[in-house]
């Protein structure tokens, strides 16, 4: 849930929110060269609104349905391609695009593709980088675990299960255990000398 959540927030900020202003700008500022049939004016707004790496293509079309101006990049045509379109309206007296209303006759449309493609190999590339640090600095933990266990514990009791096969061999000397033994490990060491204390006098 939580990387879905920060995969649609990455997609609003980069793709929705960027393709959203294009669209805007393309259709408030189509309109009066929609109206005045200035298709010079309007392809070259269509190549400057393909500049941003999601667009694949932005089309310009006249109210009859003919491309009147188009700009399009064929290399970002890769992965999920998705559609939107817009009306364009004629100006109001005002000389401002008209909002659009149920009585309004649209003069043409912008139609925008558009791919998520590149922000989601963005989006996998640093998932990744995510998760390989986590497991270094996960590794680095268990080994650290793994020192202090094998230092503090393991190597102690190894130390006392030698020299209980030591007695039992008959080795009666004293020796010291681990000198880095844990505190319980530790009094055994006296414990066991006092058995071979013992043992030594009974022999």
């Amino acid at each position: 849930a939580l990387l879905k959540s920060r995969y649609e927030r990455d997609l609003q900020q980069v793709i929705h929110n960027p393709k959203k202003q294009v669209l805007d700008l393309v259709v408030n500022s189509a309109t009066k060269p929609m109206w005045t049939v200035d298709y010079t004016q309007l392809q070259d707004m269509a190549n400057a609104s393909i500049h941003h790496n999601s667009v694949v293509s932005i089309a310009i079309l006249s109210e009859d349905g003919k491309v009147v101006a188009k700009a399009e990049d064929p290399e970002r045509r890769r992965g999920h391609i998705q559609t939107e379109m817009r009306r364009i309206y004629p100006p109001s007296s005002t000389h401002e695009p008209r909002q659009p209303t149920s009585a309004a006759t649209p003069i043409g449309t912008v139609t925008m593709e558009y791919t998520s493609y590149e922000a989601e190999k963005d989006f996998r590339s640093d998932m990744l980088q995510v998760f390989l640090a986590l497991a270094a600095q996960a590794g680095i933990s268990f080994g650290l675990i793994y020192l202090l266990v094998e230092r503090r514990i393991v190597i102690p009791l190894r130390a006392l299960r030698e020299r209980a096969m030591q007695i039992a061999r008959g080795k009666l000397s004293p020796v010291d255990l681990v000198d880095s033994a844990l505190d319980a490990i530790e009094r055994l060491n006296p414990q066991v000398n006092c058995v071979v204390q013992q043992l030594r006098a009974e022999a």
